[in-house]
């Protein structure tokens, strides 16, 4: 049980901190889909106008978020779903508990 809330623990974690792909503008967020951090290159407000930045940071905040709690729910699902090995550690932990 100790090694599953591990794994669990580390999937999470890293579901939590993925990156973004894009190089203009980049969203972090922590583990409760808070904004961490937002990266936007000094060079973009010469190469894109104001509407179109906006435009970028805008959709890099709903994707980047989107993208994250899918992947927390993958994890999620994984470690506590109807096939989950969670299930496994209960039913065993049942079993032990009677006499």
């Amino acid at each position: 049980a100790k090694s599953w809330t591990a794994q669990f623990n580390d999937a999470m974690q890293r579901a939590a901190q993925q990156e973004s792909d894009n190089e203009v503008v980049a969203a972090a967020f922590d583990a409760d889909g808070y904004l961490r951090d937002l990266f936007i290159d000094p060079i973009a407000p010469a190469q894109y106008t104001h509407v179109e930045l906006e435009e970028l940071i805008s959709a890099e905040l709903r994707d980047g978020s989107i993208k994250q709690r899918e992947a927390m729910r993958k994890v999620w699902d994984r470690f506590f779903g109807s096939d989950a090995p969670w299930s496994e550690i209960q039913a065993i932990a049942e079993d032990l508990e009677t006499p």
